[in-house]
């Protein structure tokens, strides 16, 4: 018994790799894959549309807070009570959640070539959200501006 559990344990030691070992033998170590092998595009793509769904309701959280900010610091109130306002919302929101695909589909392909990091879901979810906001407030100025030319 005790040498099989003698044996075992060698082996065990003998599989994990060296840390004094030199640089050149150290390159030679097989690295981690940071994607499972044999993963195919459309699993990556569904783990990481799931992954990033959670993410729309803080987007949409933070853009109609922003836009209401905007909304109301602009045009005070009575911008909530014109039919134009609302129909400019819903045609933004519709615009904005269709262009909040682009974060999940680009992280998939980078991802399917093999470059995966935390860093690029975070940086494409900021700058969609920064983008988002700006055309909110470009969407406030076209209503802004279409409210003064028709009254």
């Amino acid at each position: 018994m005790k040498s099989r559990l003698g044996e075992s344990c060698y082996n065990a030691a003998m599989e994990m790799p060296n840390p004094y070992q030199s640089p050149e033998a150290a390159s030679d170590a097989p690295t981690v894959e940071p994607v499972a092998i044999g993963d195919s595009f459309e699993a990556i793509a569904k783990r990481t549309f799931l992954d990033w769904e959670k993410l729309r309701l803080w987007f949409n959280a933070v853009l109609v807070v922003w836009t209401w900010g905007v909304a109301q610091s602009w045009f005070s109130f009575a911008i909530f009570s014109e039919p134009a306002f609302w129909m400019q919302f819903v045609v933004m929101v519709v615009t904005v959640n269709l262009c909040f695909l682009a974060g999940p589909a680009t992280e998939s392909c980078v991802t399917w070539l093999g470059f995966r990091t935390h860093a690029l879901r975070l940086s494409l979810f900021v700058f969609g959200t920064v983008a988002g906001m700006g055309a909110s407030c470009l969407a406030m100025i076209g209503l802004g501006y279409n409210m003064v030319t028709t009254n």
